[in-house]
């Protein structure tokens, strides 16, 4: 006590001078229950850190989504099977069908149909939809359809017209007509029977028919574009009077313009690229056609090349060729140059056109090499005109993107574009590509290899690349007249092309039957039989050009020479070779009218045809070549 201050001691004195107990409902001190110690714990428990202690749902909640996301992931990738599954189950066949026809499943569709046909045969609602479905794919399916159909008598005038069609397009013309000829006269003018009687006159070949037939239905239905279409698009070309052919033409493009002016322009450009396929020989379809090509939604540029096209005649000559090409380029010009998917476009319709020229001028080999779909058009041209170095060269750049065409052609033409292969190398690469082309079947390499095989001293290479090019050629006639073309004045000899040409499929081709037997003439080889097949061919085209020539021809070659000479005058303007113009030549001259044909005789050069083709005019060019001097010799005799 004494340690503290006083100042201290003094205040806790006061503090305490009042007693507590004196006070007022107070508690005496030593009356309070004395204090104890706490319990001590004997576990300690501290905050946890687990969420799902803390949060109690979230155990539950992540047990759920472990197991419904799985769920819903299959339902998500197999959403479609699994709707599929459900429709095999629950919908009708026709709604099956039809589900599995929105996905591309024919073959689905059709065996559906099948089945529930065979489960219930007289229900007329499957028999319709399987003769529907079956009269593209299951041809065979459909006409018992149909025929039970009548057996049932539960055929209606849109069943029977359909069946027409269906036999029509198995040729079996006569019981298309009976089913027809059951019908009741107010259904003989419905628009479905007159669609069934022209396709019956269309693939009979009744043209004549067939357009009578489109004037009644024009008359009922003034749109019915697809049927007109389908009409002019069957319609073989130089057989039929220009008449008939103007009224098929005129109610297409009728039709067509009917749909322009309702503002179904989109489904006009739905149907161009048929369009652009026909080969109009009116003007004024030409023209109108022309017009509506220009008309399409979204102007494409490759149908208004299209549309140039078509103002020129369908035959062109020389100079329509030289202007047909300047307006192509025009065309071009007023589009101010065209981006590389245009041109691209544009360059697959030239190519379906034969303008393989235009398209190697179009695009050239650096702009072919930043493009690859520019360099696979360039190429194909280049393959098609037989220009095999400049291919080579294409192939041999660093920077060519790949090609669909032979890897081997293609190494091959690279080596032997810069002269390097010569000789037992060049034969080697050569036959290497053939082989590689016939084993893929593309004619374009057959007969890209065939030049080069040409223009290495290989002709019998070359003869066999080029038959094997016919062989699988869609288009044999264009493909035949490329390699005559091409096989004149290169060595080559007629006969040597023909017989690569024996044994094949190729030689009962009709499309080449022409080219086949002018060979024949030319290698002398079975004349007489040739000159009836040409009798009998011209009985069936009396307008024919061509066959009169090579009658003419064949007379010639039995020594018949006036009468030859005879069926080349007159002579029509067509397009003929310097080989053709020489026989032409021959004919006349052999018959005693050299100085009628000396001009023509001047003008052939020897080194651009066939070695029996030279045979035939040489001597004949020697002779007037004798008699000139003789003649400037006459008239200048007094001088000397």
């Amino acid at each position: 006590m004494a340690d503290h201050p006083k100042d201290i001691r003094r205040r806790r004195s006061r503090r305490t001078q009042p007693i507590l107990s004196n006070r007022a409902g107070g508690d005496r001190w030593w009356q309070a229950e004395p204090l104890g110690t706490m319990a001590v714990r004997k576990t300690l428990r501290f905050r946890d850190a687990d969420p799902f202690e803390r949060i109690w749902w979230l155990r539950s909640f992540v047990v759920a989504m472990s197991l419904t996301t799985p769920v819903l992931l299959v339902l998500g990738l197999y959403h479609s099977q699994i709707r599929s599954r459900l429709m095999d189950w629950t919908a009708s066949p026709v709604e099956q069908a039809q589900h599995y026809l929105e996905r591309g499943r024919t073959t689905d569709a059709l065996a559906a149909l099948q089945q529930a046909c065979d489960r219930s045969p007289n229900n007329p609602e499957l028999l319709r939809a399987l003769a529907t479905l079956g009269a593209e794919t299951a041809p065979a399916d459909a006409r018992r359809c149909f025929h039970r159909l009548e057996k049932l008598d539960l055929a209606t005038a849109e069943d029977r017209a359909a069946h027409a069609s269906l036999l029509a397009r198995l040729h079996d013309f006569s019981g298309a007509r009976a089913v027809l000829a059951n019908l009741p006269n107010d259904s003989q003018e419905t628009p479905t029977v007159l669609r069934a009687r022209l396709a019956i006159c269309r693939e009979s070949g009744d043209f004549y028919a067939a357009a009578d037939a489109l004037d009644k239905l024009t008359a009922v239905v003034p749109d019915d574009v697809d049927t007109s279409l389908d009409l002019a698009a069957a319609i073989p070309g130089g057989t039929l009077t220009a008449g008939v052919v103007e009224r098929i033409e005129t109610q297409l493009v009728t039709c067509l313009s009917h749909w322009i002016d309702m503002g179904r322009g989109s489904a006009v450009l739905d149907r161009a690229p048929r369009l652009v396929g026909l080969t109009l020989t009116s003007k004024t379809g030409r023209t109108q056609l022309a017009k509506i090509l220009r008309s399409l939604p979204g102007d494409p540029v490759e149908y208004r090349m299209a549309a140039v096209r078509l103002e020129f005649p369908a035959a062109l000559s020389l100079e329509d060729d030289q202007m047909l090409h300047r307006a192509y380029l025009a065309e071009i010009t007023r589009s101010g140059g065209l981006p590389a998917e245009d041109k691209d476009r544009v360059a697959a319709y030239l190519q379906d056109q034969g303008e393989h020229e235009f398209v190697i001028e179009m695009i050239a080999q650096p702009e072919a090499l930043t493009e690859p779909q520019l360099f696979r058009r360039r190429l194909a041209s280049l393959l098609e005109l037989g220009r095999w170095r400049e291919t080579g060269a294409m192939a041999a750049a660093d920077d060519a993107p790949p090609v669909t065409h032979s890897r081997a052609m293609l190494r091959a033409l690279a080596v032997l574009q810069g002269g390097a292969g010569q000789g037992i190398m060049a034969e080697h690469l050569l036959l290497d590509a053939l082989s590689c082309a016939r084993e893929e079947r593309r004619a374009v390499d057959c007969y890209t290899t065939g030049c080069a095989a040409l223009d290495n001293y290989l002709p019998d290479l070359a003869s066999n690349a080029f038959a094997s090019a016919l062989e699988f050629a869609a288009d044999r006639r264009t493909a035949m007249e490329s390699i005559i073309r091409t096989t004149r004045g290169k060595g080559l000899s007629a006969a040597t092309l023909l017989r690569s040409l024996e044994g094949g499929a190729v030689l009962r081709d009709e499309s080449i039957q022409d080219k086949l037997i002018y060979l024949s003439l030319l290698a002398e080889r079975q004349v007489d039989a040739m000159k009836e097949l040409i009798q009998s061919r011209r009985s069936k085209a009396q307008g024919d050009v061509y066959l009169r020539f090579l009658e003419s021809f064949a007379l010639h070659q039995q020594g018949a020479y006036v009468q030859a000479s005879q069926l080349l005058v007159p002579l029509p303007k067509y397009q003929w070779h310097q080989g053709e113009a020489a026989v032409i030549a021959s004919i006349m001259a052999s018959a005693g009218k050299l100085e009628s044909c000396s001009s023509l005789v001047a003008q052939i050069d020897s080194s651009r045809i066939f070695k029996e083709e030279k045979a035939l005019v040489e001597p004949w060019q020697v002779r007037m070549l004798a008699e000139t001097p003789l003649l400037s010799n006459a008239g200048t005799h007094s001088q000397r």
